[in-house]
This record gives C-alpha cells, sequence and structure tokens, in this order.
C-alpha cells in the first residue's frame, strides 16, 4: 500500500470535500465522497477491497430493502444475529457492520469497514440483491427471507 501513496490527490480530496458540503453541511455523507476517493486511489487496480478474509460474515438470514435505487441499501441481519448495512451508490459498494440499524445511533460513518467493491461507473446507483452480494461475497442462506 506504500506504493500507493504517490497517487494520492489531495486537491480533489477538498475539492470533494467542499462541493458535497456545500449542498448540505448538517449532513455528514460529504466524508463518505472524500473518503471513497481516497480508498480508489490507495486500492490496487481491478481488486476488491475487503477488511479480511476471516471478518467474512456468516450466511444472511434476513434481508429488507430500505432504497431500490440511488442508493440502492437494505438492511440485513446474519445467521449469527449481527446486523449489516449494505449500500450501493456512484459505482461503489460498502458493506457495514453496527449495534442496529438506526443510523442516528451509529458512531461511525458507513465506509465498507467489511466489504468494498466498485461495479460500473461513478453514474450507477441500482444494483439487484443477487449482483451486490456476489460483488460483496456474501450469501443469503437457504432459508432466508427477502422483502
Amino acid at each position: 500500500m506504500i506504493r500507493n501513496l504517490k497517487k494520492l490527490q489531495p486537491r480533489r480530496y477538498l475539492y470533494l470535500a467542499r462541493k458535497y458540503w456545500r449542498m448540505n453541511p448538517w449532513r455528514h455523507w460529504w466524508l463518505l465522497h472524500v473518503w471513497d476517493a481516497i480508498r480508489a486511489d490507495l486500492r490496487e487496480e481491478g481488486q476488491p477491497w475487503t477488511s479480511s478474509e476471516d471478518a467474512v460474515p456468516a450466511p444472511l438470514t434476513r434481508v429488507i430493502q430500505t432504497c431500490s435505487a440511488c442508493p440502492s441499501q437494505w438492511d440485513a441481519w446474519t445467521t449469527t444475529g449481527q446486523y449489516l448495512y449494505l449500500r450501493y451508490r456512484s459505482g461503489r459498494g460498502t458493506v457495514d457492520t453496527y449495534d442496529n440499524p438506526d443510523s442516528d445511533t451509529w458512531t461511525e460513518v458507513p465506509d465498507g469497514c467489511v466489504a468494498y467493491f466498485e461495479q460500473g461507473d461513478g453514474w450507477d446507483g441500482e444494483i439487484t440483491l443477487e449482483d451486490f452480494l456476489s460483488a460483496a461475497g456474501l450469501e443469503l442462506a437457504p432459508d432466508a427471507e427477502v422483502s
């Protein structure tokens, strides 16, 4: 990863921060745009990012779609009861883990701490659950409830 530090573009990150902060300074989602840009620059070409091979969650037993496009997102629970937040926006998919689905209680910005992938281009904001799970390396349990 050290060799990728030369790929960093601080002026671009500042531009993104200012651009999205001006749209709505009270929401912190502008941080996601900057973080996504930094991670994309650091990532090896063509390699998906996951936090570690050992961190792959158990199969999903319950999945509820909370938004169909821009972003496509789901609340999901594993067979062990762990809550996962699945999100696809601007050609980037992220999987994050939290204690519960109430985003007001989250102390960290969703950034793909469990899994992160890029698929499509920056205008993509819609993906099927099957395609998302495949790209993120997740799977449904045989008796999974999907709605």
